[in-house]
């Protein structure tokens, strides 16, 4: 299967000039470029097939949207080379490419032509814009009028209304509503199976969890993981929490799972107890506890707490509570202190294979610093069962139907 997308060795530098007239003599050759440039990309370099959905993850400033502008073209890279086996379509900045005193229904048929479709062949139905942007009489106004929202309905309309071989979206989706960002998801998913790869930017992890088969972490213009979307978004989460507080960080090689926090208290052996029988098998309606010790190596006076969070083997989150939540009060603890956590749940997860990360922390203005946090410390299974109602989905709510006849 051909690649729809090669990326080669992308590197991005902005040199800075005494002039800008030595900055148009620097274009023809006529004079060298500074030695010294601020590196924005470094030898990127990663492939994608028909129907795969990437996620892009990292900071802001770590280098993703130069990375989308010189795949579409509208940013050239310093070296390296991008290859598109295809037709693209690409929504970045936002109100990018639109004309703030034209209207929506104008910028919709200029954007189209500009790609090559036309209207009056039929190749792009223009009420078929209108009424996926659904934004009523907004449509023949000035774009200049529009809110964000707006904004985000009109220009993934327009970079949908045909279908592409590569679609780029750089964080728009955040800023549309609940019910127009389903719309949009379902329309991505309809285009995967179709063929159409996705880039897709967000910095919504969980999203990019569900939707994304792959997934690319770069931070400071580097590359730093490219592959299976749990690992790299693991990494991500993990380095979003260590800008904030000095982490040690661990990886049991053994067990496969992340351990990191300040490490003035450390976790230890993490169980289910599922009261009935001694497994790590669990029936629906099933109530079992998630257990475990804590010993404090130091003394930390005030705003303790302990978490737990249930989650899919591919990552996704079902279920996080915290002593904050359930007891609404604080704890504390001495340095040689040993404590006994545990967490009783009723089971309404449906069939299939679950983690569990586990966390003791103390809070400080609202911010929850890990002193130790266990990702993916331990697995269970929910069986499937007589009394099983789940077809789809995760949970099993416990359903039932009833079909009469209606009497006319």
């Amino acid at each position: 299967m051909k690649d729809v997308l090669i990326v080669n060795n992308i590197s991005k530098i902005y040199y800075s000039y005494k002039s800008e007239a030595r900055r148009v003599l620097s274009w023809f050759n006529l004079i060298k470029k500074p030695k010294i440039g601020r590196k924005v990309l470094t030898d990127i370099s990663f492939s994608m097939l028909p129907g795969e959905i990437i996620g892009v993850v990292g900071s802001n400033g770590a280098g993703k949207s130069s990375l989308l502008k010189i795949i579409t073209e509208t940013l050239y890279q310093t070296s390296g080379n991008v290859v598109v086996n295809g037709s693209i379509s690409a929504i970045l900045e936002l109100g990018m490419g639109f004309h703030p005193e034209l209207s929506g229904r104008q910028n919709a048929i200029n954007t189209a032509e500009l790609m090559g479709y036309s209207i009056s062949r039929g190749d792009v139905s223009i009420s078929d814009i209108e009424n996926f942007a659904d934004i009523g009489e907004y449509f023949d106004l000035p774009v200049r009028s529009y809110s964000s929202g707006m904004q985000v309905r009109l220009a993934f309309s327009v970079a949908t209304a045909f279908k592409p071989d590569l679609l780029i979206i750089d964080e728009a989706l955040s800023v549309g509503d609940a019910a127009f960002q389903r719309k949009c998801f379902r329309k991505i998913e309809e285009f995967q199976k179709k063929g159409t790869a996705v880039l897709f930017v967000s910095h919504d992890i969980e999203t990019i969890k569900r939707i994304c088969s792959k997934a690319i972490f770069i931070k400071n213009g580097e590359l730093i993981e490219f592959g299976q979307t749990k690992k790299v978004c693991d990494m991500y989460e993990k380095e979003v929490i260590s800008a904030s507080v000095p982490l040690n960080i661990e990886i049991d090689e053994n067990t496969a799972h992340n351990s990191y926090g300040d490490n003035r208290a450390l976790i230890s052996n993490v169980f289910l107890h599922n009261f009935a029988r001694s497994s790590k098998f669990l029936n629906i309606n099933e109530v079992f506890s998630i257990n475990f010790n804590v010993e404090f190596l130091e003394n930390v006076v005030e705003n303790v707490g302990y978490s737990i969070m249930i989650k899919t083997k591919e990552g996704i989150s079902i279920f996080g509570t915290d002593t904050e939540k359930l007891q609404n009060k604080d704890f504390r603890g001495f340095s040689g202190d040993q404590k006994k956590v545990s967490f009783l749940i009723t089971n309404y997860l449906a069939p299939g294979t679950y983690y569990v990360n586990c966390a003791i922390y103390q809070t400080n203005n609202g911010v929850k610093n890990f002193l130790n946090r266990k990702i993916d410390v331990m697995d269970f299974n929910v069986d499937l069962s007589n009394t099983s109602t789940v077809v789809h989905g995760l949970v099993d709510l416990n359903a039932s139907v009833t079909v009469e006849g209606i009497i006319k």
